[in-house]
């Protein structure tokens, strides 16, 4: 199969399940119907459920790993001062990263529970 098919196969199931999820999963008056995964999808396609969260703390972890292997890596081959600084200074500049992400997310939260108190 071509590039070109595979895209335009792909591009019309997901213009159907697009449409299938618009009548049937996304509607607000289907929430009490679905259950389990379809009631967490409908959270998700409604923005309900915040992911971003989630997504920064399995990044944060994984780039934090990384900076600390890569930096040991690094302390025993020939620049000993790049791997201490990338195994010293990667955790902390990433846990400074993480956490202005960390403070829009909260922000948007307050928000949203602010505006929800106020309905």
């Amino acid at each position: 199969m071509s590039v070109t098919t595979a895209v335009i196969i792909g591009l019309i199931l997901a213009l159907l399940a697009t449409v299938c999820s618009y009548l049937f999963l996304i509607p607000e008056n289907k929430k009490n119907s679905l259950s389990g995964f379809f009631r967490f999808l409908h959270d998700v396609f409604n923005f309900k459920t915040m992911l971003i969260e989630s997504v920064s703390k399995l990044l944060y972890v994984f780039c934090t790993f990384g900076c600390i292997g890569t930096g040991i890596l690094l302390l025993f081959g020939k620049t000993f001062w790049v791997g201490l600084l990338v195994l010293i200074a990667g955790p902390l500049v990433l846990r400074v990263l993480y956490e202005l992400i960390l403070l829009f997310v909260l922000l948007v939260q307050n928000t949203i529970s602010i505006n929800r108190k106020l309905k």
